[in-house]
């Protein structure tokens, strides 16, 4: 209890105070590392205390700043309800960092996402031809190969079951889908365009089908996420196949 409440003392001093004015100072790792800290610390801390999982601790944001007494009034014995609480607290008040950290590191990705999507659809997409004539472009490995950087660098810091995992991947599925049905049109300009966007398109939707499951392979989500990644990538998926014969 007392090292936890030292560590996170520091931690609401580095960002801020409690409600995180510092966070937008942090940079996309730092919040990164932030959030898998938090989620190591509870996961640990409720595997051996169960029953704080769910306790509302009676400690005010006041009293952060004062040591804890976790003594009985003979000094000699552990009070281990004070102790109890005081876990329980410092478990709550860093799972609202947590909360914080973890959407002002989504607001960061949606930039990024928007920021590498305009660049690589406005970009000059160099084009091929297969042996037995089928055309496509670079447009697939280039939107790909971006956005398996951006995930990598994401599931790097954080758990192989970390809920932010799977909400910054569904962002950025979600940031790629809009900018496909806004950008689209674009590359149909006559036959041999349209017939290389299609084939793009048709590979794209095969991309996406294999990064959700090398995800699922390689993380240990929650039904609850599994349903939600599947959900959100289904829904870039239908675009980019209704695309390819549009």
């Amino acid at each position: 209890a007392c090292v936890a409440h030292v560590c996170s003392n520091q931690i609401i001093q580095q960002i801020g105070g409690p409600d995180g004015h510092a966070l937008p100072d942090l940079t996309v790792t730092q919040l990164l590392d932030l959030v898998a800290w938090v989620e190591f610390f509870r996961e640990t801390v409720e595997e051996m205390f169960p029953a704080v999982a769910t306790m509302h601790a009676t400690q005010k944001a006041a009293d952060f700043e004062k040591k804890p007494d976790l003594f009985a009034s003979s000094g000699k014995e552990v009070d281990m309800a004070t102790a109890t609480d005081n876990l329980a607290w410092v478990n709550n008040m860093l799972w609202e960092v947590h909360r914080l950290a973890q959407e002002e590191f989504l607001v960061r990705t949606r930039t990024q996402s928007e920021e590498w999507l305009q660049n690589v659809y406005n970009a000059d997409h160099s084009k091929n031809q297969s042996a037995d004539g089928k055309l496509t472009t670079s447009l697939c490995e280039d939107v790909f190969s971006l956005a398996a950087v951006q995930v990598t660098t994401i599931r790097e810091r954080l758990s192989k079951k970390s809920e932010a995992l799977v909400m910054a991947v569904c962002l950025i599925f979600s940031m790629m889908r809009s900018k496909q049905i806004h950008a689209r049109d674009g590359f149909l300009q006559d036959l041999e365009t349209s017939c290389a966007a299609s084939n793009d398109f048709t590979r794209m939707s095969e991309k996406v089908e294999e990064v959700v499951q090398e995800l699922s392979d390689e993380c240990e989500f929650t039904e609850q996420d599994v349903a939600t990644l599947e959900a959100s990538s289904g829904e870039l998926l239908a675009v980019y196949s209704a695309d390819a014969v549009y």
